[in-house]
């Protein structure tokens, strides 16, 4: 699995970007860009099974759709009506709900993104390293076809390497190509023993679509989760919980995990294209960024030469409407070319991640003022961007326009944590700051 490095920030934090960019500065980019792993359908059966293994929480994934890979298990946020759910600390969890149309939020992605080491500026100002050893970001939204005011929420949690749910050691990783099938037995066994784990804790009571925390048994098996009569239904016919059902009522914990953890990663529970309950599952992957400064230079360059060309055809009324538009649209919108020329040369980029960084701002229009991101409501720290979204990502969650009033969008998703990435996400998915940047006609 590929993962967020940790390196130096700028040395100083701006959030506002500078339109005319001194690209011999970027020589040296310190952003990592994540992409969609396309490669799903060129995996063999056995390849395919490793992959759907690898996303689930024991792998620390990045990932995009499907269900959440959860980090703390006593404190799963929860589905619309699932009841008062609280931890044995008594905390209560987050219920995942549009604050405009009520519907319940759906998972978009997730980063893993711990935070530490000799290079992060940052690292003297957490509250604790050693409780952010592991560190989720999870990215949800609504999808709902009639949503006029589309709620985006971003929540973080974080454990520390010795915990109640996750080993020690690292999870089986760097195997050599002809060791699939050794890779793949390491990886179920591990799977197995995290499930194991948790079902002894009582802590599998995640719905079996889309993966929150409910109360709702099947009441045949006695297993198998729901959060809805809608995602009952889906489970039972689409995710073939029919034909599986049977095999979960054994009272042998280890043989009954065992074939679930089978179950999970089998083409039966794989249904992409018929459940609109989730958005289809892949897996993000994460390089840090590489430019190509020359080739950056020569369209800043070209750029200045056909602006004063323009203003030269003009003088000599030589220039038409159309060019004296264009002009004054490259002008007015420097911060949009900034993007074009950037995303451009990685045009599948869907994650930009630089924590402390600065945003790349789609366009000049509605950009967040330093002033305007919101402190930490638990500790009252600053917060400082993490990482953004790219309307790229738009191209594979698989959204069927028809059936909605008002299209899922955005120009670019931008989150901001806090600075000392604070103990409330300890026993807890604590709320952080995402700002949405629209496209302006």
């Amino acid at each position: 699995m590929s993962k967020i490095q940790v390196k130096k920030p700028n040395s100083e934090i701006e959030q506002d970007s500078d339109s005319d960019v001194d690209f011999e500065d970027m020589a040296e980019s310190r952003v990592d860009v994540g992409y969609i792993d396309t490669s799903l359908e060129e995996l063999d059966e056995k390849e395919l099974e490793l992959y759907r293994i690898q996303m689930k929480s024991p792998f620390f994934p990045n990932k995009v759709g499907g269900k959440p890979a959860w980090l703390d298990y006593s404190n799963v946020p929860m589905a619309i009506g699932a009841g008062q759910m609280n931890d044995s600390n008594n905390n209560k969890s987050v219920e995942l709900q549009c604050l405009s149309c009520k519907s319940q939020l759906v998972f978009l992605l997730q980063i893993y993104a711990p935070i530490g080491g000799q290079n992060d500026q940052f690292c003297d100002q957490a509250e604790s390293l050693e409780d952010a050893f592991h560190r989720v970001l999870y990215v949800f939204l609504c999808s709902s076809k009639e949503c006029k005011s589309r709620t985006f929420k971003v929540y973080r949690s974080q454990l520390n390497r010795q915990n109640d749910f996750f080993s020690y050691d690292a999870p089986p990783e760097d195997y050599d190509q002809d060791d699939l099938d050794q890779e793949l037995k390491d990886s179920e066994e591990h799977l197995k023993k995290f499930y194991l784990n948790l079902h002894k804790k009582n802590m599998l009571n995640q719905c079996a679509v889309c993966g929150l925390a409910c109360s709702k048994k099947c009441s045949r098996c006695n297993f198998a989760f729901f959060c809805s009569q809608n995602h009952q239904i889906i489970d039972w016919t689409k995710l073939n919980h029919k034909t599986l059902c049977s095999k979960y009522s054994t009272s042998d914990e280890d043989k009954l995990v065992s074939q679930w953890v089978q179950d999970e990663n089998s083409q039966l529970k794989y249904l992409e294209e018929t459940n609109f309950a989730v958005f289809p599952e892949r897996e993000i992957l994460i390089e840090p960024e590489v430019l190509d400064i020359a080739k950056l230079k020569r369209e800043k360059d070209k750029f200045k030469f056909d602006e004063r060309k323009i203003v030269e055809d003009i003088g000599q009324h030589e220039g038409n409407d159309q060019d004296f538009d264009a002009l004054k649209e490259n002008d007015f919108d420097k911060d949009f070319e900034k993007f074009r020329k950037i995303s451009g040369q990685e045009p599948t980029q869907i994650i930009r991640y630089e924590r402390g960084g600065k945003p790349l701002w789609t366009s000049k229009y509605e950009k967040l003022k330093e002033s305007d991101i919101p402190k930490c409501e638990y500790c009252g720290a600053r917060r400082i961007f993490e990482f953004q979204v790219t309307p790229q990502l738009l191209c594979y969650l698989n959204l069927d326009e028809s059936r909605q009033t008002d299209t899922v969008d955005w120009a670019g998703l931008y989150i901001y944590t806090c600075v000392k990435s604070c103990q409330a996400a300890k026993n807890s998915y604590a709320s952080e700051f995402i700002y949405k940047q629209d496209f302006v006609s």
